[in-house]
C-alpha cells in the first residue's frame, strides 16, 4: 500500500545582508499590519492573498507567519558552496524577491521522485527568520512490522507506554505511578 506522508523541516534563515533583512523585516511587519490593523500595506501579492485566505479570526498582540505558496517555493540546492540552499522570498518591496540562504536541521531533499513541496512557512522568532519548509513524500507502508510501541500521554497518569513485541505485549506505566506516589 503507498501513503503520503509529510513532513516539515525546520531552517533557520542565515547570514542575511542588512538590504535583505530590511526587506524581510519589512514583509513581515506590514504583514502583521495587514493583518491587525487592516492597512493597506506594500505587501507582496500572494501573501495579501495567503493571509485573506487563511486567517478567518486575528487575535490581537499575536503574530502570524509569512505563509508562501507551494507554487512559490523556489528552493535552490547547491554544491560546493558555503550556503547549501538558497530560498528565492517574495516581497512587495524588491521587485524578483530576495535570495536568502537556509540552514536546515536536517537535508533538504530534491522535489521529484515521489517528493514534492506544500505549502510553508516564515516566521519570526526572538529577533531571527525560520522558513519551516512542508514536504509530502510518498512511501510504501510495509506490509508486516517486528514490533510497535504506543505512548499515551493522559492527563490523568503521567504516561502509559506500551511496547509490544509479537503477542506478548507490556504495558508500562505501574511503575511510573509508583514511582510518582512515593515522592508525593
Amino acid at each position: 500500500m503507498v501513503i503520503k506522508v509529510e513532513k516539515t523541516i525546520k531552517c533557520k534563515i542565515t547570514d542575511l545582508t542588512e538590504r535583505k533583512r530590511e526587506a524581510l523585516e519589512r514583509e513581515y511587519k506590514n504583514l502583521q499590519k495587514y493583518l491587525h490593523e487592516n492597512e493597506d500595506v506594500e505587501l507582496y501579492s500572494a501573501n495579501k492573498q495567503q493571509a485573506d485566505r487563511y486567517y478567518e479570526e486575528i487575535k490581537a498582540g499575536k503574530e502570524y507567519p509569512i505563509s508562501v505558496r507551494k507554487d512559490l517555493i523556489d528552493l535552490k540546492i547547491m554544491d560546493n558552496v558555503v550556503s547549501k540552499y538558497w530560498l528565492k522570498v517574495r516581497v512587495g518591496s524588491v521587485y524578483g524577491g530576495i535570495n536568502v540562504p537556509l540552514k536546515p536541521h536536517i537535508q533538504i531533499p530534491v522535489q521529484g521522485g515521489g517528493v514534492e513541496y506544500c505549502e510553508s512557512k516564515i516566521l519570526k522568532k526572538d529577533g531571527e527568520f525560520y522558513f519551516h519548509l512542508t514536504i509530502e513524500k510518498t512511501v510504501q507502508a510495509e506490509k508486516s512490522y517486528s514490533g510497535l510501541l504506543a505512548i499515551d500521554i493522559g492527563q490523568k497518569y503521567l504516561a502509559v507506554s506500551v511496547a509490544s513485541h509479537r503477542d506478548n505485549p507490556k504495558f508500562q506505566g505501574r511503575e511510573i505511578r509508583g514511582i510518582r506516589r512515593h515522592y508525593n
